[in-house]
């Protein structure tokens, strides 16, 4: 007879939990699967509109700006006789060329606008030869009376069938964005659904794991852990049960031993924990790192002092160093908060201002690569003065990048606060 029934039956257990997770496992494998599919055909979708669509709208209504610029100037010439009228013309002849051809770029993956781009390129071809050229050859031989009669006879009805290609084109480029957009759309509800699909499963694991590790092993861990309880209390006295399955029966006898020890331990931890928090070698270090690298320079005098709110950081740091040119760089910075998290998103931003003013950045250029380079940043925020001083010339090149004035004293005349733009 099994003297400990609990044993086989937890094996059991492990085998049910292995293969419930493994289960699980695949279809959250899956349905990550098209969640990531629909996001990528979501991104898809948004870069052709962004990167195709979008611009080939604006060129199509460019390309019909320049089309009717074209057909006035031409009416204007034909009826003052003035040649300066096709000032106009003669620029869109110029522009013309160069939107075509960025509209054949663009559309290059659409084969239904490229052939409408084709037709409105046939009706141009249509109106320069029988309205626009026969025109400016009359007009050029003098003869307004025959380029009025093909005004009359062809020009209004080809400029209009051009204008209605164009129109025609600009339609279909709409009908595509809005295609686009909903292709964006069921992309997000697929992605959307299978997201919630794969909470509902992991949901179910959970719930269907928790209920039966209740049963087999939390009530057993319940008895160990009000054992514990009661010798971390002080009752030495009480003994450690051996229930359950083989693994809890094995840590009961493990914490049995250790009782005394860990009596101890946590005893000493207690005293402990409150210096180690803000007086552990990494604390120490992190202070270190924010020490300024260079208080002195010729031709200034450098001075600077941080006292920490609490603790031994602070979110506060300044910072001076030499240039490879020989100017000086100063910068001052505020991180919000105190502590641990504050000095090393202060170390952080250091760096990283300190190697693009070293590399030859102003101040300016100096702040912007830094916040491009810093990353997510959570709550955190920082505030700070940059000033590069050419010690030689006296030249002062200074960022306020949201933090409070500093004042710039002068030997003669009043000091003055060196704000944000």
């Amino acid at each position: 007879m099994d003297d400990n029934p609990g044993v086989g039956e937890t094996a059991g257990l492990r085998r049910g939990i292995r293969t419930l997770t493994l289960l699980a496992s695949i279809a959250i494998i899956v349905m990550l699967v098209l969640a990531v599919a629909s996001a990528l055909r979501s991104r898809h979708a948004a870069a052709e509109r962004g990167k195709h669509l979008d611009p080939a709208a604006t060129t199509a209504a460019m390309l019909l700006a320049d089309f009717v610029d074209q057909e006035s100037a031409l009416r204007g010439y034909i009826v003052t006789r003035d040649r300066g009228f096709l000032g106009p013309f003669d620029g869109s002849d110029r522009s013309i060329p160069a939107l075509t051809a960025r509209l054949d770029d663009l559309l290059a993956d659409f084969p239904d606008l490229r052939a409408q781009r084709a037709r409105v390129d046939v009706a141009y071809g249509t109106w320069r030869r029988e309205v626009v050229e026969p025109e400016l050859a009359a007009m050029a031989r003098g003869d307004v009376a025959e380029a009025a009669e093909i005004v009359r006879a062809n020009a209004r009805r080809d400029f209009d069938e051009l204008r209605s290609q164009v129109a025609g084109l600009a339609d279909q480029i709409d009908r595509e964005q809005v295609e686009a957009s909903g292709r964006v759309e069921s992309a997000s509800v697929l992605l959307l659904s299978s997201l919630a699909s794969a909470m509902f499963v992991i949901l179910g694991v959970l719930v269907t794991i928790m209920v039966v590790l209740r049963r087999w092993l939390l009530r057993p861990i319940g008895a160990l852990q009000r054992s514990v309880n009661a010798v971390a209390a002080g009752r030495y006295d009480t003994r450690i049960p051996s229930v359950g399955p083989a693994e809890i029966v094995a840590l009961a006898a493990d914490v049995e031993t250790m009782r005394a020890q860990l009596v101890r331990l946590v005893r000493q931890n207690e005293r402990s924990w409150e210096a180690l928090a803000q007086q552990g070698p990494a604390v120490i270090a992190l202070r270190d790192a924010l020490t300024p690298s260079l208080l002195h320079a010729r031709g200034l005098m450098l001075h600077g002092r941080v006292d920490p709110a609490q603790g031994e950081l602070a979110g506060d740091w300044y910072d001076a160093f030499k240039l490879p040119d020989g100017r000086v760089a100063v910068v001052v910075g505020d991180v919000s908060g105190h502590g641990a998290a504050a000095g090393v998103f202060a170390l952080r931003l250091k760096q990283l201002l300190d190697a693009a003013l070293s590399t030859g950045a102003g101040p300016a250029a100096a702040v912007e690569w830094a916040v491009e380079n810093l990353g997510e940043t959570e709550e955190m925020f920082a505030t700070a003065i940059i000033a590069v001083v050419d010690p030689r010339s006296g030249e002062l090149h200074y960022v306020n990048a949201g933090h409070p004035d500093a004042l710039l004293l002068r030997r003669a005349g009043p000091a003055w606060a060196m704000a944000a733009p």
